[in-house]
């Protein structure tokens, strides 16, 4: 099992809690996940992927966890638990994305006004996940990503940028993580402009992230963000870590 699987396993407990109306649009998890399997191709026939992946590989969660299969979303040392937070927030802004702009892979409606209101909720429950650990670096980073994707889309860009801007802040966000356990929250986005402010490290770090929106806005490319970013990975790794994040572009780049 991935850790996107995982993630979007408890991600479906925590919905049905939530709500019995989206619960209802939750319907047989085998049959939902059998209905997407050409959606999903390259993944199998579970359909079950994300940039938690991608979180995970970067972060070496997976080592950590011993396999993917062992990946577990609600705990397992403090460490692990909030790693775990970061990637139930990735997940539930992803699926927030997918119900605005692509396809579910939760829930089954095709009222749009419905889609557009639990799109909304994933995006809450994303930064409510977030919230918890008191990463304010972290939130401003996910609510930039959901302004400059809308700007994308509202706009009618290349949906290609989504994708790229996705990757790159689920990296950012993996070093900062990465950052955070050892006490050291020093920016991980090194090629973007950082603060001149020496206030704090967290400062360094908004700073930073903010700057990825004002590339998209200003129309500037951020493909060499993202080359410099998987510069601080080994070749291998970083091979690695383009592949996971070709396959899930392949899956699920949705039209402008």
């Amino acid at each position: 099992m991935t850790v996107a699987a995982a993630t979007l396993r408890k991600m479906r407990e925590e919905i049905a809690a939530d709500s019995a109306l989206f619960g209802a649009c939750l319907g047989d998890e085998k049959s939902r996940l059998g209905d997407e399997k050409d959606l999903f191709g390259s993944f199998g026939k579970t359909g079950e992927a994300g940039f938690s992946d991608l979180f995970a590989a970067a972060c070496g969660c997976e080592e950590q966890n011993g396999a993917t299969g062992d990946a577990n979303p609600s705990g397992g040392g403090s460490h692990i638990s909030g790693l775990n937070h970061y990637q139930l927030g990735i997940e539930y802004i992803f699926e927030g994305y997918l119900l605005h702009y692509g396809i579910s892979r939760l829930l089954n409606t095709p009222d749009e006004n419905f889609r557009l209101l639990a799109g909304d909720y994933m995006y809450a429950r994303g930064l409510g996940a977030i919230a918890s650990l008191e990463d304010l670096a972290c939130i401003m980073a996910l609510a930039d990503l959901v302004r400059s994707f809308s700007f994308i889309h509202c706009e009618q860009l290349d949906p290609a940028k989504a994708m790229t801007l996705w990757t790159i802040t689920t990296l950012s966000l993996a070093a900062h993580a990465r950052k955070a356990a050892t006490g050291n929250l020093a920016s991980p986005a090194h090629c973007c402009v950082k603060s001149n402010s020496e206030s704090s490290a967290a400062a360094g770090a908004l700073s930073s992230f903010a700057c990825l929106g004002k590339s998209v806005w200003g129309g500037r490319d951020t493909g060499p963000i993202l080359d410099e970013l998987l510069l601080d990975y080994p070749e291998e790794k970083a091979n690695v870590l383009r592949a996971i994040f070709s396959k899930i572009d392949a899956n699920f780049r949705v039209e402008a």
